[in-house]
Parts: C-alpha cells; structure tokens; sequence
C-alpha cells in the first residue's frame, strides 16, 4: 500500500486507500458527494441552485439506485476514515456521436482540495481507468 501525506494539520503519514464502494455506502457517497462538489462549484451557483441540485444529485436514495446497478462503479478514496475523494465511472455509457464497442464515461471525479498536489487525484483516475479497461 502507498502511503501519502495527509494535509498539513499535524496529523502524522497515514496510508491513503481507495476502494470500490457498495450500495451499503450510500451514505458515505451521498455525504461526500455534496461536500465535494459544493466545494468545488459553490462559488458558481446561487445557493437555491446549489441547494436544488445536491439534493437530486447526491441524495442517499440517489447513491444508493446508481450503487445498486451493475453499470456505476464508484471508487471511494478514504484516509482512516474520513472520505476524501472518489471517482465514479459508467460502463456502456453510449457517448454522443461516437460509436464504440465498450463505451465508458468518467461521471464525476472529485478530491478535497486539502489533498491538491499529494496524487489523490490520479489515483482515483487511475483506478477508474482500470475498470474501464476490464
């Protein structure tokens, strides 16, 4: 396992894992999902927009249908066990205009931004271009 440096806040090196997430983490989806992308596009959406949408987004019913097919695969980055990251990606998701024999589409990824610089982010690239590849 490859360990990362966690943010610097006085908390000592801890490995950094990411793992496919199940319907039994919807919650968890659900809860990172909205504080992910409200720090990422808050600034860029009125509050009644940003509300309106996270609540139809990243509802725990939501994560927990797209958990629950076969075609979603999430991949939840975790450091102990605060979530901190997670990549979500489409299997057979036909694009526009394109003709393909395996299409897949990367739906969303999102890493805290405390974690900028430190490979979250190619790591839950990495394992969601590994799933496409399968």
């Amino acid at each position: 396992m490859e360990l990362v440096r966690p943010p610097k806040n006085g908390v000592p090196p801890t490995a950094l894992v990411v793992r496919r997430a199940t319907v039994d983490d919807a919650v968890v989806v659900a809860d990172v999902g909205v504080r992910l992308f409200a720090q990422a596009f808050a600034t860029q959406n009125t509050a009644d927009n940003l509300r309106a949408y996270l609540a139809s987004a990243f509802s725990e019913a939501q994560q927990r249908r797209e958990l629950s097919d076969s075609a979603n695969v999430v991949w939840l980055a975790e450091c102990g066990a605060r979530p901190v990251g997670y990549g979500h990606v489409r299997l057979g998701s036909p694009a526009n205009d394109v003709s393909m024999e395996r299409p897949v589409e990367l739906s969303r990824i999102y890493a805290d931004r405390e974690w900028d610089g430190k490979g979250l982010g190619l790591r839950l690239l990495t394992a969601c271009l590994d799933e496409a590849a399968r």
